[in-house]
């Protein structure tokens, strides 16, 4: 008998509905539902998802910051590709990709799709866009990678750091501290810190928790001291339950 016809392709209110499915299933951290939905469509036979349908699907899945759940996205992506429907300018696409590699522990796959997409920005003379540099920093900073990331952080948003709002150098800077402080490497935490001051960057909770998190990794309980300090100082961050932690473990480990 001759094969099936193809189903359908979905209308636009059923591939809206899903897409919002899948972003709800995604801040509620509902990875493992998300992929049950996949692989039921999948054995449905529903060929029929588009970009933005992979592209969701990849962010619930993926986002999940449990190597083996997040790397089941790496299936969904490999169905995108083959079903041509990757975009390498796609901003959110790439995000999502990222996110998924690293927390996955597939930091090679992250670096190719980084790569990928500053060939891709390079080709249509665009700059790669700043929220994918970003997500290229975090999953770096997960990785050990923090040389990597101070690359990237170099090449796409330390100019950043001086513009009004900052957009996404902010958090691409902790990340780029967190991974320097989990080395231990408080000279280069030193510099980065140096630099947001220079560069007009309120402190904020996040970078003094970094450097807190690089003094606990070398046990210099004078110097998480001296950090706590400046939360404070008038005007300074609000030290948060991670801040008193990690003060409290840097004075324990430095005696």
């Amino acid at each position: 008998p001759p094969p099936p016809p193809p189903p359908p392709p979905a209308s636009p209110a059923a591939r809206t509905g899903l897409a919002d499915c899948l972003e709800r299933l995604a801040e509620n951290k509902q990875s493992d539902l998300a992929w049950r939905l996949y692989t039921r469509l999948d054995a449905a036979g529903s060929a029929s998802l588009a970009k933005p349908e992979y592209t969701a699907f990849l962010h619930a899945v993926g986002s999940i910051g449990v190597a083996p759940l997040a790397a089941r996205a790496g299936r969904i992506e490999a169905d995108m590709r083959a079903a041509g429907e990757d975009d390498p300018l796609c901003e959110w696409q790439l995000c999502v990709l990222l996110q998924a590699a690293a927390n996955a522990g597939r930091f090679d796959d992250a670096r190719a799709a980084y790569e990928g997409a500053c060939a891709a920005a390079a080709s249509a003379g665009t700059p790669l866009s700043p929220k994918v540099a970003r997500f290229y920093v975090a999953a770096c900073a997960r990785a050990s990678e923090p040389e990597r990331a101070l690359q990237a952080f170099e090449r796409h948003l330390a100019s950043d750091l001086a513009s009004p709002g900052r957009g996404q150098a902010r958090p691409a800077l902790t990340a780029l501290m967190n991974a320097f402080a989990r080395r231990g490497d408080l000279a280069t935490l030193a510099a980065l810190q140096r630099r947001a001051d220079e560069a007009g960057v309120p402190l904020y909770t996040e970078r003094v928790n970094a450097m807190l998190l690089g003094c606990r990794e070398v046990g210099d309980a004078a110097e998480a001291v001296r950090q706590y300090e400046a939360c404070r100082s008038p005007g300074g961050p609000l030290p948060d339950s991670v801040t008193v932690k990690l003060l409290l473990d840097a004075c324990e480990r430095g005696g």
